[in-house]
């Protein structure tokens, strides 16, 4: 066990012809390999979020979002004091 995560599919298909880890280079065969169970697919990610510009655009939003919030909450601390 080299601590290493893999797909399933492509390390046995490697294993069939390698006996080693292809990050260490350990000695690693198939039954060497224990099963991963996640609870929860990870959501993919928006199609404009695989772009530069789409990813600037998100950075844009976030910044834009932010900046609003602490706008808003520097007026209402102002109109508390």
């Amino acid at each position: 066990n080299t601590g290493h995560l893999f797909e399933k599919r492509l390390i046995e298909k490697y294993l069939a012809s390698e006996d080693k880890c292809p990050v260490t280079g350990e000695e690693l065969t198939t039954e060497d390999l224990l099963p991963l169970k996640a609870t929860q697919t990870a959501k993919p990610r928006p199609i404009t979020a695989t772009s530069i510009p789409g990813l600037l655009s998100h950075f844009q939003n976030e910044w834009d979002a932010l900046m609003l919030e602490t706008y808003t909450l520097k007026q209402h601390l102002d109109s508390t004091r």
